[in-house]
């Protein structure tokens, strides 16, 4: 009985399996892949990092306010082949924005609506915990999410 037991668990063991995933895609995810790749390998390779996209242009929505769209919105045109570059040009936006925040003169301000909007590094972080946890629904993928992309002008 114990070999036959035994024997099970090798043969268990040695049946290769099917890549974990955490959770699954997002929707919006796929329907980009899609779009822009060619076949299945194209859309699996596509995939995380679309997914990391699609949740951090959604959570945009949530974290910033009205006047911050026309960020995301410009992102989107200017990068309308690649939601991951989209979602590039999101990030370096805002990182530019907070960057540039930080090194004005005490009380200096711009006269410019949008970047009052995006320059907060509070929302900014709450930003960055969403693509970490989005990060992390491929956990045998790295997601880097700096390919090439048209940025925010």
């Amino acid at each position: 009985m114990l070999t036959r037991v035994s024997i099970a668990l090798c043969v268990i063991m040695a049946l290769p399996s099917a890549p974990a995933m955490a959770v699954e895609a997002d929707q919006r995810a796929v329907d980009a892949c899609k779009r822009q790749s060619d076949n299945f390998v194209q859309i699996s390779r596509c995939l995380p990092e679309a997914h990391v996209a699609v949740r951090v242009l959604g959570a945009f929505d949530e974290i910033y306010d009205e006047a911050a769209r026309p960020v995301k919105s410009k992102c989107l045109e200017r990068n309308a082949d690649s939601i991951a570059g989209a979602y590039t040009c999101v990030i370096e936006a805002v990182k530019a924005a907070n960057i540039l925040r930080a090194a004005l003169p005490e009380g200096e301000a711009l006269d410019d609506a949008v970047f009052s909007a995006v320059a907060d590094q509070q929302k900014f972080e709450r930003l960055m915990a969403v693509r970490d946890a989005a990060r992390l629904d491929f956990p045998e993928q790295r997601v880097w999410g700096a390919g090439t992309y048209h940025p925010y002008e």
